[in-house]
């Protein structure tokens, strides 16, 4: 809930009410990833907190590919894509890039969400027309309501995500007509 809230707060222009619900946000999962350490169902908060928080000073890429990696099974998609989002975040994009493609794997070719963060890492490793194809699919599927698998991100953080690859992509985008 403190997560929520500190989206919400966020969102609204409240940076120290948002502070706040982070730094309980933070404090809680890190105590349950404490207690429950080899629990991946207990982890993928904290992961995504720590990866895509819109506060800069509540990530740690580098500890959620950490956390991701001691947790992921061969068969939790969720949590490859919420690996897919640490490594891109720690600028490791090759790997981000294979591991929403396993997530992909395993869930039956993914949602918007994994289009959109495979559009990401390939921009960023130069394969902008094979990015943008992937973020139109995205957002083809959202504008047919395509469900979205963002439970731990939470439709705020979709969105922030969503803008994000639309920034990143923009200007070729805009060329291809996407």
């Amino acid at each position: 809930a403190s997560m929520r809230l500190g989206e919400l707060r966020h969102h609204q222009g409240d940076a120290d009410g948002a502070r706040e619900h982070f730094r309980r946000a933070k404090e809680d999962l890190d105590k349950i990833a404490h207690e429950l350490p080899g629990e991946p169902y207990c982890q993928k908060r904290l992961i995504v907190l720590l990866a895509h928080c819109p506060d800069p000073d509540f990530r740690d890429p580098l500890r959620a590919v950490q956390i991701a990696h001691r947790v992921k099974t061969d068969s939790d998609g969720v949590l490859w894509r919420y690996l897919a989002l640490s490594q891109y975040r720690a600028g490791a994009w090759e790997e981000a890039k294979s591991s929403i493609e396993k997530s992909m794997e395993l869930r039956a070719g993914g949602d918007p969400l994994d289009w959109i963060l495979l559009a990401m890492a390939q921009w960023q490793l130069g394969s902008h027309d094979a990015a943008v194809g992937a973020y139109a699919r995205a957002e083809e599927a959202i504008s047919s309501g395509t469900p979205i698998l963002y439970l731990e991100m939470g439709v705020l953080g979709f969105q922030r995500l969503r803008a994000e690859a639309k920034g990143l992509l923009a200007s070729v985008a805009e060329r291809s007509g996407v």
